[in-house]
């Protein structure tokens, strides 16, 4: 009796699946999806007194996981919930051309007034409860206050991103 470990054999095909998954997992690894998640747009909503351009902030970070390496750059995705939601749509605009996606919880495109250039296809995932009253999906303005930019409601969001989505195809 030997006092060698049991193994049981592999068969050649199995072992050849392990070599394709192995090889799989490394290449996803090196292909894999930053979400780079937009927390707030305090000063583009008008609530905060400091006036930070966090378009520009968020772009040289968008730009920053771009350049490093394992990180496919057509698999950048920016997801935002609330004012964020609103900084999702506002960057699917203005670097739509960098990222896979955005997607926008509870959130609302950009007003009549701030013009919209995709400059290539960027997909878009709204989603929006009938029951918010901060930032209602008919439209309106955040918390209803007077003094606050108006925003869009979820439909003329979309037709607006539609809009220029079939643009950015052609």
């Amino acid at each position: 009796m030997s006092n060698a470990p049991a193994t049981a054999p592999v068969s050649p095909s199995r072992a050849r699946k392990r070599k394709v998954r192995g090889r799989a997992e490394k290449s996803a690894a090196r292909r894999a999806a930053i979400i780079a998640a937009a927390l707030d747009e305090f000063s583009a909503r008008g609530f905060a007194a400091t006036r930070i351009d966090d378009v520009a902030r968020l772009t040289a970070l968008v730009d920053s996981w771009r350049r490093r390496p394992g990180v496919d750059p057509r698999r950048i995705y920016v997801l935002g919930f609330s004012n964020g939601g609103f900084m999702a749509h506002r960057l699917a605009c203005r670097i739509g051309d960098r990222l896979a996606a955005v997607a926008s919880i509870g959130g609302a495109g950009l007003d009549a007034a701030e013009r919209c250039t995709i400059a290539a296809p960027v997909g878009v995932l709204e989603v929006h409860g009938d029951g918010d009253r901060i930032v209602r999906p008919d439209g309106g303005r955040v918390f209803n206050i007077a003094d606050l930019a108006p925003f869009p409601s979820t439909d003329a969001t979309l037709a607006d991103l539609r809009k220029h989505l079939r643009a950015a195809a052609h």
